[in-house]
C-alpha cells in the first residue's frame, strides 16, 4: 500500500521522503514496496529503506487486519509528544504536525492453517511515524507477540528458523539499528521489553544519519508470576459447562490443557448486536474532537457487517446520538443500511459540533438510547444483545442521573462501553466507570484504546444464558476482565458419577474441568453461591477421568464429545478432592 504524503516530508537516516509504503510483513518503506517475507539479519541494500516494528511473513489472508492513517489530528498529536517527552526530556518544546499510525491487529503467520480461529497465534502492534518536518521520531507499541516465524522462513507453529527482525535499516548497506532480541527466538519477548520505562513501548528518533534511542533511564521489565495459593475448600455439588450462545466459538477446549477457558471469539465480522454510539458533541470535545472520535469508531466498527437484514449468517443494526444539553438522534437502529452508511455520517460528525455549548448532559443521552432500545430492540425473533459505546468530555448533571440509567440498562442484559475523551477535569473518567459495564471503561489516551473497545464489543457478543455464570478473570495490573465463552452452573446430581455425566449431557454440557488455579478459585466463589440450594450439597464431581489404555491417562472432558489430556497435579489446583 503506498500513502502519499503532500503536507510533510519526512527526514529518516539524513534523507527526505514524501512517499511510504505500508508492507504486510510488519515494516513501512520509503523506496519501494517490500515482498519479502524472511527478515535479513544483516544490513540491506538501497531497495530496503525501512522502518520495522516485526518484520516477519505476516498472513491476513484467515484472520487480523491491518489499519493505517496519516492525520495532524491535535490529540493524537499530543499523545505522541507525550511519549517522545517521556523518552527525551531534552525535548520538551518539540512542536509535532504530522503523524502516521499502522496497526497489525491479530496477524497470524504463513501458513498457519490451523482449522480453528482460536488456536491461531496472533500479534498485535502498532507503529506510529511523526515529525515536525525536520525532526521524526518512530514509536512502537507491543500489545501482544505470540510467534515470531513463518513456515516459509524455517518455522515450526510460529516459532524457530529466521525470527522476526524489529528496528530500522537506511538501504544503504551500511547504518542500521536493531532493537536487543532481534532475529533470536528473544524476540516474542519484546512486549515486556522497553527503552522508555513502559514496557512494551519504544521511542526512537530517526531523522539523523544515526538513530537515536530514548534517553530516558529505563526500567526492567517484570512479568508477574502466576497466583499458586492452594485453595481448601468443602467438596461441592457437580458443576456443569456449556458454551455460550451462538456466535461465540463452540469448538473444543484448548489442547494446551492449562487454559483458564475457552476464549470468546473476537471475529467482529460475526458480531449480532443492536449497537448505539453516543456521542458528546459539546464545547468539552475541543473542535476538531468529532472528527478524531468519528475516526476512532470507523477503525473500532471497521469488518461489523452493519445491515437491517442477513448478510451471512450475523449483522448487526448501529444507531447513532449524540449530545451537549440536548440530544440529537442522528439515525436509529432501522436507519443505517451498510457501513458505508455509517462511515458517511462518522465522517462527518463534525457539523454537529456545539462550541458555545459547554454542557454534557450524559443522563439525558443516556435516557434518549434507552428509549430507543424499548422501542426498536424487543423482537423475540432476532434476539441480539443490546450495546452502546458511549463517548464524554465532561459531565454536567441536570435531570436525569446516569450512573441509575446505566444501572438499569445494565441490569437488563444492556452491554455498556464507555470512552472518557480528553477529560481534563477527571469529572467524565470517574462517571463512566460508574456507568459502564464493569471494567469496560476505556480512555482516548490509551495507546491501544481501538484495540480495546474493539476487544470489549466481542465481549458483548460473547453472552451465556441467564441461568448460567459466565467464566470471566481480573488482571490487576490491566485491572480489566477476559472474558470467556464458557458458561457454568451447578446442578445436584447425586454421588453416583456416570449419573453426573448423563445429566450433563442432558443439558448440552460437560462436567467442568480444573485447568488452573484461577479457574477453580472462579467455581468455588461465583458458581456455586450463584444457586443457595447447593450450598448444603458435600460432593463434587468434575471432568477429570482416566483412560487406561494411553500412558499417563488422565484426561478432561471437552465439548461435543472430546477430550484432552491432563497435564497438573490436581492437588496442586484444589485439596479436599480426590482425583
Amino acid at each position: 500500500m503506498v500513502i502519499p504524503n503532500k503536507s510533510e516530508n519526512f527526514a529518516y537516516f539524513g534523507t527526505n521522503y514524501s512517499t511510504l509504503w505500508i508492507n504486510t510483513n510488519g515494516a513501512f518503506s520509503f523506496r519501494t514496496a517490500i515482498s519479502t517475507f524472511t527478515p535479513s539479519c544483516s544490513p540491506l541494500n538501497a531497495t530496503y529503506s525501512m522502518v520495522a516494528p516485526y518484520w516477519a511473513d505476516v498472513d491476513i489472508t484467515t484472520t487480523g487486519h491491518i489499519y493505517y492513517r496519516q492525520t495532524q489530528n491535535f490529540t493524537i498529536l499530543a499523545k505522541a509528544k507525550n511519549e517522545i517527552n517521556n523518552a527525551f526530556p531534552q525535548l520538551p518544546n518539540i512542536n509535532l504536525t504530522w503523524a502516521f499510525i499502522a496497526t497489525w491487529y491479530n496477524v497470524t503467520y504463513y501458513a498457519d492453517n490451523l482449522p480453528d480461529y482460536i488456536y491461531k497465534k496472533r500479534d498485535i502492534f502498532q507503529a506510529t511515524l511523526v515529525s515536525n518536518g525536520a525532526q521524526s521520531f518512530a514509536i512502537f507499541y507491543y500489545n501482544q507477540i505470540l510467534w515470531t516465524t513463518g513456515d516459509a522462513s524455517g518455522g515450526i507453529n510460529g516459532l524457530g528458523g529466521t525470527p522476526a527482525f524489529a528496528g530500522f535499516d537506511a538501504g544503504d548497506g551500511h547504518h542500521r539499528y536493531a532493537i536487543l532480541g532481534s532475529c533470536t527466538a528473544n524476540i516474542i519477548n519484546i512486549a515486556n521489553e522497553t527503552n522508555c520505562g513502559k514496557p512494551g513501548v519504544f521511542v526512537f528518533r530517526i531523522d539523523d544519519s544515526i538513530i537515536h534511542p530514548s534517553t530516558t533511564t529505563t526500567i526492567p521489565s517484570t512479568t508477574a508470576a502466576p497466583t499458586t495459593t492452594k485453595i481448601t475448600s468443602t467438596p461441592i455439588p457437580t458443576t456443569t459447562s456449556t458454551p455460550s450462545a451462538p456466535p461465540t466459538t463452540q469448538g473444543s477446549t484448548s489442547p494446551l490443557s492449562n487454559s483458564d477457558g475457552t476464549p470468546c471469539n473476537c471475529d467482529n465480522s460475526g458480531l449480532w448486536l443492536d449497537l448505539i454510539l453516543v456521542i458528546d458533541r459539546s464545547a468539552g470535545v475541543g473542535s476538531d474532537g468529532l472528527s478524531a472520535i468519528g475516526g476512532q469508531l470507523s477503525a473500532i466498527l471497521d469488518n461489523v457487517a452493519v445491515a437491517q437484514s442477513g448478510q451471512g449468517d450475523f449483522y448487526t443494526r448501529v444507531g447513532l446520538v449524540v449530545y451537549s444539553s440536548d440530544v440529537q438522534v442522528i439515525g436509529n437502529l432501522t436507519h443505517y443500511q451498510s457501513f458505508n452508511d455509517l462511515m458517511m455520517d462518522l465522517i462527518n460528525l463534525n457539523q454537529y459540533y456545539k462550541a458555545n455549548d459547554r454542557i454534557a448532559d450524559i443522563g439525558k443521552a443516556l435516557q434518549t438510547t434507552k428509549t430507543i432500545f424499548d422501542a426498536q430492540s424487543t423482537n423475540q425473533q432476532r434476539n441480539a444483545r443490546k450495546a452502546v459505546i458511549l463517548y464524554a468530555s465532561s459531565y454536567n448533571k441536570i435531570n436525569d442521573d446516569p450512573v441509575t440509567i446505566g444501572a438499569q440498562m445494565n441490569n437488563s442484559n444492556t452491554f455498556i462501553i464507555t470512552v472518557d475523551y480528553h477529560d481534563k477535569s477527571g469529572v467524565a473518567t470517574k462517571l463512566l466507570s460508574q456507568v459502564s459495564t464493569p471494567f469496560m471503561n476505556f480512555s482516548s489516551t490509551d495507546a491501544g484504546e481501538v484495540v480495546e473497545v474493539k476487544t470489549a464489543l466481542c465481549y458483548a457478543n460473547c453472552a451465556c444464558p441467564s441461568q448460567t455464570v459466565q467464566l470471566k478473570t481480573y488482571d490487576p495490573t490491566t485491572k480489566r476482565q477476559t472474558y470467556y465463552s464458557d458458561c457454568f452452573y451447578g446442578v445436584a446430581s447425586g454421588t453416583y458419577y456416570k449419573y453426573a455425566e448423563l445429566v450433563c449431557e442432558s443439558k448440552k454440557g460437560t462436567l467442568a474441568s480444573l485447568t488452573t488455579p484461577i479457574k477453580n478459585y472462579f467455581l468455588l466463589t461465583s458458581v456455586i453461591p450463584f444457586d443457595n440450594t447447593l450450598k448444603t450439597v458435600n460432593a463434587l464431581h468434575i471432568g477429570l477421568h482416566r483412560n487406561i489404555s494411553i500412558s499417563n491417562g488422565w484426561l478432561w472432558y471437552g465439548y461435543d464429545n472430546t477430550v484432552y489430556p491432563h497435564v497438573t497435579r490436581l492437588r496442586e489446583l484444589v485439596t479436599g478432592l480426590d482425583g
